[in-house]
């Protein structure tokens, strides 16, 4: 049976029909409801307001979560790899999401409250790794990054409508536990066509195998043989440092604005909203841009964002120079998701997907860790003998070398597009 549906169901240039590939693209959007609600704005507002606890706190959580994902994805990633399943993993660990997200609101106590939270972390970025290894079973290698960036657009317009949907139906701190369990169900909702409709690698009648041991030799053998594939260990070396930057720069830029140019809470909101419509706008655009001048030229695009985007951003004094800078954020955010994606498909075999793309979580989720220990560490240093001020522009500079050495190691990658080994075959199905 095909798998693009009816005669004239497929869109252009691509094996699978409009209305699937959308499906998969408004996983997305669910994706940033999560993002936007739990881990942005109201886990930390909810321990505080019920526990008495702030979110210095419940660090050492996101800390356990990242690890664990780093760690454990590679392994998921080679076990989907040899039943070229995707969708029962990514089932399982959506269903996981929105359980424990729905009860976070309802624990009984500070520890559970962080458990369902650590809970819920690992399953949505566990999800995460499975949705985006069936990209390469969606498209072309022409129209990959369309498709890629088509779903980055909606992921921001997922975090607008998150958080304005908060906005509207949550009224006071004692309506927070209602925020999870609503914000459990956006999820799970929105989600759902993907988990029905888009299809799997494989059939259903094809069992998924649930081997630790096999999968760990699998790993093994990708590491040892890395020759086999030319250029992809220098890219996932090249995205962890990058993506430090990025990550650092999410997590740190409310309290940067605050701290440095004395921007008020209403004023961050402004700048992220900002820079929001322009990662939608980026987004919806830059996949078409990759398609036509390959991943590798649309890395170093990216990589130059930042690379001016970051020394702007310590030479701002005021909230009104900070604010024209949104628009470079928000370019640099989608762009780095859009490019990097399509290059790391343009480097893996079809058949190894699912373990490369939990490779590059790995080198994804250690980003997050050391790039937040890094800006922290000169931050720590910096600020005893300089002040605030001094210290937090310091720490943006370590990030711009962060940029600069990715930069470097990008250069000397070969200039490769996805051709067909690096998506699935569906002529024949």
């Amino acid at each position: 049976m095909n798998a693009a549906g009816p005669k004239g169901a497929r869109s252009p240039g691509s094996p699978v029909a409009w209305w699937r590939i959308l499906s998969w693209q408004m996983y997305d959007f669910a994706d940033t409801i999560y993002s936007m609600n739990v881990t942005s704005v109201y886990f930390a507002a909810f321990i505080l307001a019920f526990f008495g606890k702030d979110s210095n706190a419940y660090g050492w959580a996101i800390f356990t979560a990242n690890l664990a994902v780093a760690v454990t994805s590679p392994l998921l990633g080679a076990m989907s790899d040899v039943s070229q399943r995707r969708l029962p993993y990514l089932r399982i660990f959506a269903i996981i999401t929105a359980a424990s997200t729905a009860l976070i609101g309802y624990a009984p106590s500070y520890a559970w409250a962080v458990a369902l939270f650590t809970i819920s972390l690992i399953a949505y970025n566990s999800a995460g790794n499975f949705y985006q290894a069936l990209l390469p079973g969606l498209a072309t290698p022409e129209t990959i990054s369309r498709v890629s960036g088509i779903g980055v657009g909606l992921g921001y317009i997922g975090s607008i409508f998150g958080l304005g949907s908060m906005l509207l139906l949550i009224k006071g701190e004692s309506q927070y536990p209602l925020a999870f369990l609503i914000t459990a169900a956006l999820f799970f909702v929105i989600a759902l066509p993907c988990l029905i409709v888009v299809p799997d690698f494989a059939p259903a009648s094809v069992k998924a195998r649930f081997d630790i041991v096999g999968a760990y030799r699998r790993v093994k053998n990708t590491i040892l043989n890395a020759r086999q594939f030319p250029g992809l260990f220098r890219f996932l070396i090249a995205d962890f440092l990058y993506e430090n930057a990025v990550a650092s720069v999410i997590f740190f830029m409310a309290p940067f604005a605050k701290a440095v140019v004395g921007m008020s809470d209403s004023g961050v909101q402004l700048f992220l909203i900002g820079a929001t419509v322009f990662a939608v706008i980026i987004g919806m655009i830059f996949g078409q841009v990759v398609d036509r001048i390959g991943p590798k030229k649309s890395v170093l695009i990216m990589l130059g964002i930042w690379l001016v985007t970051l020394p702007l951003v310590t030479l701002v004094r005021t909230p009104m120079q900070l604010f024209p800078l949104a628009a470079l954020a928000g370019a640099g955010l989608a762009t780095v998701w859009i490019s990097s994606r399509t290059y790391l498909i343009a480097l893996t075999p079809v058949e190894k997907s699912g373990e490369f793309f939990g490779l590059y979580s790995l080198s994804g989720k250690s980003a997050g860790v050391i790039g937040i220990l890094a800006w922290n560490l000169t931050d720590g240093f910096l600020r005893p003998g300089h002040g605030e001020v001094i210290a937090l522009k310091g720490a943006v500079w370590v990030m711009w070398l962060f940029v600069v050495v990715g930069l470097v190691l990008v250069l000397g990658l070969p200039d490769v597009r996805p051709t067909k080994a690096n998506v699935l075959d569906r002529s024949a199905k």
